[in-house]
């Protein structure tokens, strides 16, 4: 008898540009892309947090942040996803992400034979 076990792979999306949830370390990671350039900002606890530091970069680039301030001028960043402008990889759902390649929304699920 074949017994199938289910392993639901849980995927954090951030709800910030520029944030990432990076599972090795149980942190939030800020990183930045200037000029083709990856820059690493740092882990953080707070995802805010996290965020803010990548808008202290974005602001000094000229690039749209996280958390605007009022009147400044700023524009805000876009997350992508399904309600952003474009496909940025992630989505609302657990163990759905936009495959580039293929340009449409694939679902995955982590499934283990046991013999």
């Amino acid at each position: 008898m074949l017994l199938l076990r289910v392993q639901v792979v849980k995927r954090v999306t951030a709800r910030y540009k520029g944030v990432n949830w990076n599972s090795g370390n149980q942190k939030w990671k800020a990183q930045i892309k200037v000029d083709g350039k990856v820059t690493h900002l740092g882990y953080f606890e707070n995802e805010d947090v996290a965020a803010r530091k990548y808008d202290e970069m974005a602001a000094a680039q000229g690039k749209p942040v996280n958390f605007p301030a009022p009147h400044s001028g700023q524009q805000q960043a876009s997350k992508g996803g399904a309600e952003g402008g474009s496909r940025g990889g992630s989505s609302i759902y657990k163990g759905v992400c936009w495959d580039k390649v293929n340009s449409h929304w694939k679902a995955t699920i982590k499934v283990r034979a046991q013999v």
